[in-house]
């Protein structure tokens, strides 16, 4: 799964279509003395990563094996959501204004994390928006007893269990108290929603007070968000997505994001640009259609061309419909 988070914004997946299979594992019979075994063997193999017994004590003998992460894991949710009806739910007028707001609010900051890492502000603040809604829900599950809950329950145990330590890590490396690390059901933390896999590799800190902060410190958080879109191989001023229309007899099969071509091939084969402004004919570029058709060309369908940034956001989160949404609210951010 290379590092693409559990978040809050696993429910963008699902809503992308990106559904659970049903018949699948159940969940595995919990009894108090079996989770407590198992944790004593995570402690055991954390022992041996150097993480303290201080914060193996404090965080392990005080986890709860917790039934409604076990349940919102196995919940089948593969109804299909229209990529209108989607949009329409995560991209309100008010979360537009609120990108315009604390965008200008967080103007210089934003500036010197944008210099700095070389990722366009108006990026940072809408991956910020959809992941916690400007840092107001980061999840309120103590991350701790989630990730022992999934990682005991077995059915991704390895990935749960590897994330478990990795959060000992955190706590032990002195960046949060155990009992402040809130997170969704699935472990995904902070403003950002990262992982604590994710945490490791590219949470920073960027106002040099001694902690990766990416609850509470907006420095940090956005320096983190940076951190990770630059690791991807972001460019600035690269553009993200435009809209386009399509000509007739255009093979919706050609539209795949895997299908790469230049912006000037795509031109020559009728496609428009909305907005266009004559932009670099060699820049490499796909179409994506997230119309539920695969057939016929709608007037006024969902279709887009998207750049390299798009396809960054997509290894931050492996969904049409989210990569879109950023690309419309950054793009709606002025």
């Amino acid at each position: 799964m290379n590092h693409i988070k559990f978040s809050t914004c696993l429910a963008v997946l699902l809503l992308a279509g990106c559904s659970m299979l049903s018949g699948g594992p159940t969940p595995r019979s919990y009894s108090q003395q079996d989770f407590r075994n198992f944790l004593n063997e995570v402690r055991l193999e954390a022992a041996n990563k150097n993480i303290s017994e201080k914060t193996l004590a404090a965080n392990l003998d005080n986890a709860e094996y917790l039934p409604k992460v076990v349940e919102l894991d196995y919940r089948q949710r593969g109804n299909f959501v229209p990529f209108r009806q989607y949009i329409s739910s995560v991209l309100t007028d008010k979360k537009i204004a609120d990108a315009n707001l604390f965008y200008h609010e967080n103007l210089p900051l934003l500036r010197t994390v944008e210099k700095q890492y070389g990722v366009d502000a108006k990026a940072i603040v809408a991956l910020w928006g959809m992941e916690s809604n400007f840092g107001r829900y980061m999840g309120n599950y103590n991350v701790v007893s989630s990730l022992a809950t999934l990682a005991y329950d077995g059915r991704r145990g390895a990935f749960f269990r590897g994330e478990l330590i990795d959060s000992l890590k955190i706590i032990d490396q002195g960046n949060i108290a155990g009992a402040d690390m809130k997170g969704s059901w699935a472990g995904a933390m902070g403003q950002s929603q990262f992982m604590p896999s994710t945490f490791l590799t590219y949470a920073v800190d960027e106002d040099n007070d001694g902690r990766r902060d990416i609850w509470g410190d907006k420095a940090d958080v956005f320096g983190s968000i940076a951190n990770y879109l630059h690791s991807l191989g972001w460019k600035k001023n690269d553009g993200i997505c435009q809209k386009v229309t399509l000509p007739a007899g255009f093979d919706l099969k050609e539209a795949n994001i895997k299908n790469e071509n230049t912006v000037g091939f795509w031109r020559a084969h009728g496609v428009k640009i909305i907005g266009d402004n004559g932009g670099n004919d060699s820049k490499v570029a796909s179409i994506v259609n997230l119309e539920d058709n695969n057939s016929d060309i709608l007037e006024g369908g969902d279709y887009y061309i998207v750049y390299d940034n798009y396809k960054k956001i997509m290894k931050w989160n492996r969904s049409l419909f989210f990569a879109t949404s950023i690309c419309m609210m950054a793009g709606d951010i002025e």
